[in-house]
């Protein structure tokens, strides 16, 4: 469980930075997420080291943690460029109004 949480956070860390496709790295995190909490579980059963599902579990919770501030950073732009498009369809019609 541990190499999975780690190619899964791995693999999210590098997605996440591709604003499209951010969706498909809040996947990877959250599995990631999944298989590392279940990594360090079984490792703590076992004995066994659990170097791998922390790293896995950092890397996706990192991952995550871009992935939501990209949502904010986008929903903040498409919310301004509604606005702004508000007021200039506002500004045209006060202007034919005029006319």
């Amino acid at each position: 469980m541990g190499v999975a949480s780690l190619v899964m956070g791995i693999l999210a860390l590098v997605v996440c930075w591709i604003p499209c496709f951010g969706a498909w790295a809040l996947l990877f995190a959250i599995l990631g997420i999944i298989f590392g909490a279940v990594g360090i579980v079984k490792a703590k059963k076992t004995n066994k080291g659990k170097g791998q599902s922390i790293a896995g579990l950092v890397c996706s919770i990192i991952a995550t943690t871009v992935v939501v501030l990209w949502i904010f950073v986008i929903a903040a732009a498409a919310d301004e460029a509604a606005d702004i498009d508000a007021k200039e369809f506002n500004e045209a019609m006060k202007a034919l109004q005029s006319l």
